[in-house]
């Protein structure tokens, strides 16, 4: 949504690298100089297209190995216009019976939008969990729609995902 407010947080030196993006607050300061083609990325992902991340300017600093292995793999393996269950995701990064580990880790997630959150959802398809926003829960999930709405993602009357929109048979994609 083109007018969400985003704050950064960003490493210093020679490689500065964003390593915290926080939506629905009060906007903070851009990023320095170097990390502008990010931040442009950000905007742009805002305003509803669907930008390709330089990710050697972003750093998952301060996140466990499971919640990182998690993180990579949602980014590696879920498309725009794809999503997946928490259980899924969970069982994907080797913890079957996980989903609510899982919650947490897209909770803490410190890169929303690069490291998309907003593609996990719950197995019926019904959005939840989505709090990268300080805003109330439903201007989230608010968020979330329009974000799976912006890559093609459609849902039933229910306002849940609909089937064919989740990630089919994963296990055959993943990298060995």
């Amino acid at each position: 949504m083109r007018n969400t407010p985003v704050q950064y947080r960003w490493t210093t030196g020679k490689e500065p690298k964003i390593v915290e993006i926080r939506l629905g607050v009060v906007a903070g300061t851009p990023p320095p100089p170097a990390l502008a083609g990010a931040g442009r990325s950000l905007e742009r992902r805002l305003a509803g297209e669907l930008p390709a991340w330089d990710m050697a300017q972003f750093a998952l600093a301060g996140v466990g190995d499971w919640a990182r292995k998690v993180l990579t793999l949602l980014f590696a393996l879920v498309p725009a216009g794809r999503v997946v269950g928490y259980g899924q995701l969970a069982a994907l990064a080797g913890r079957p019976g996980g989903a609510r580990a899982v919650g947490g880790v897209m909770r803490s997630n410190p890169l929303p939008l690069v490291y998309p959150c907003h593609r996990v959802v719950a197995a019926d398809g019904k959005l939840n969990g989505f709090m990268c926003s300080s805003d109330a829960a439903g201007a989230a999930l608010r968020l979330k729609r329009w974000l799976l709405e912006t890559e093609g993602v459609e849902f039933d009357a229910a306002g849940r995902v609909k089937k064919a929109f989740f990630l089919t048979d994963p296990v055959d994609i993943l990298p060995e």
